[in-house]
């Protein structure tokens, strides 16, 4: 359990205080009493303590406190022998961000990291909880015609992306959401809606699509105060920001597809073997002929061979018959790919040269290590996500488990040692290189 606030913080109590403050401290999950929705039973996951029993601390600055491992699960307080549940989203993992959404009292939680963050100016018994759904067996009524005992789903559930567009080269989307019955609701691109955390319902929510250009579809699980659920899904096709021209392709082609057309590959020649690993400029070459030839996906090209790389070679060298099917650029699919850049493929005519996408490098100067909570964080997964190691669906400020572990595996691919998860001097000096 980690708890932090700004320095300078004031903290108030009642009359009844006796000056007696306790840090953090895990009770017994039997001091909360039964803190089910209705239609549901809940389970208590763990008791944190902060302040001193029953008597309300109120703070001029939000504090933040980390729960490891409880992400996606629902979290409250109790207080004179009274629950409340905490249902206000946190807009985001800010200091800043929170002291302005929270009024004197407040509090508000977010998943970061696969971690439960609960950001509150006030101190209690704080408690997080899983909920399953009862299942109640129908009745039918006397004469027939339908049953009772049902839990009755939302009559209306509706969702719109970016107000019905229908295509955008922009993964971060923008959903419209119209179910006036329900409480709470759970996105995600499965189709039976199970893999999602439930979060309190609102009428617009932003959402990162998966990587990958083609059509996705959103599904949003509803659920009312009485448990009843239904799901309602909207679609839109995520493209690429740059479009390639196509070609007729050539017989002599090594894609064995007469009708097909590929697009123009650059003339690069390669004359190193390349593997996971590998940082040079070569790996930004190879990354682009592939990305020409639609088998690297990732938006931004490189100078290390990661993961992405790796399964973008394997996808060439499947479909190129070249074996074995191992990831490794070596002298049989350099040569194919030398042939393929070297005249196979004819372009018509000749491309416009594009205009070059210029991305901004980020120096890191700060040492990094779990627990910190900054910019810089951020900065750093979202270069580990370029790179394929970092996997969380969304970036944040706080340095958590999955941050770390993406650290250990750029360091491991890039033969740092120690491989410790800490972005210290040495991982620094790597990653500003790249």
């Amino acid at each position: 359990i980690q708890l932090s606030m700004p320095s300078g913080t004031l903290i108030t109590a009642d009359d009844t205080w006796t000056g007696t403050f306790i840090l953090p401290t895990v009770q017994s999950n039997s001091v909360v009493g039964d803190v089910s929705d209705t239609g549901y039973t809940a389970t208590v996951s763990g008791v944190i303590e902060v302040g001193y029993g029953d008597v309300k601390f109120t703070l001029s600055s939000a504090a933040r406190l980390l729960i490891p491992g409880m992400g996606g699960q629902d979290a409250g307080y109790y207080r004179d022998n009274a629950f409340t549940k905490i249902t206000t989203a946190c807009s985001a993992d800010v200091q800043a961000t929170v002291d302005s959404q929270l009024a004197a009292g407040g509090d508000c939680k977010i998943d970061v990291d696969g971690d439960l963050v609960i950001w509150t100016k006030h101190f209690t018994k704080f408690f997080t909880y899983s909920q399953t759904l009862n299942v109640v067996a129908s009745t039918p009524r006397s004469g027939g015609g339908g049953s009772a005992n049902q839990v009755t789903a939302p009559a209306v559930a509706t969702v719109l992306i970016n107000n019905g567009a229908a295509s955008t080269n922009n993964r971060s989307i923008t959903l419209s959401l119209n179910s006036p019955d329900s409480i709470m609701m759970a996105i995600t691109e499965v189709s039976d809606g199970d893999d999602a955390s439930y979060e309190p319902y609102q009428k617009t929510k932003t959402f990162t699509l998966s990587a990958g250009n083609g059509l996705k579809t959103v599904y949003v699980k509803f659920r009312t105060s009485a448990g009843g659920t239904v799901i309602a899904s909207d679609s839109i096709t995520l493209t690429g920001s740059i479009n390639v021209p196509s070609v007729p392709v050539d017989s002599s082609t090594i894609y064995p597809a007469p009708a097909e057309t590929l697009p123009v590959v650059a003339s690069f020649v390669f004359k190193k073997n390349l593997s996971l690993g590998s940082v040079n400029t070569d790996v930004k070459q190879l990354q682009m002929a592939l990305k020409d030839l639609g088998f690297f996906t990732y938006p931004r090209f490189t100078t290390t061979f990661g993961p992405v790389t790796r399964d973008a070679v394997k996808a060439f060298q499947k479909a190129n018959g070249i074996t074995p099917v191992n990831g490794m650029f070596g002298p049989l699919t350099r040569a194919a790919m030398n042939k393929l850049a070297g005249g196979s493929v004819q372009a018509v005519a000749p491309a416009a040269t594009p205009t070059p996408v210029v991305f901004t490098k980020f120096i890191f100067k700060k040492n990094l290590a779990p627990g910190n909570i900054n910019t810089d964080v951020k900065q750093l997964q979202m270069v580990l996500k370029d790179l394929g190691f970092f996997t969380y669906p969304r970036f944040t400020t706080t340095f958590g488990p999955v941050t770390r572990d993406a650290v250990k595996a750029f360091q491991k691919a890039n033969g740092i040692t120690p491989v410790n998860g800490y972005a210290g001097p040495l991982t620094r000096a790597v990653l500003n290189s790249l």
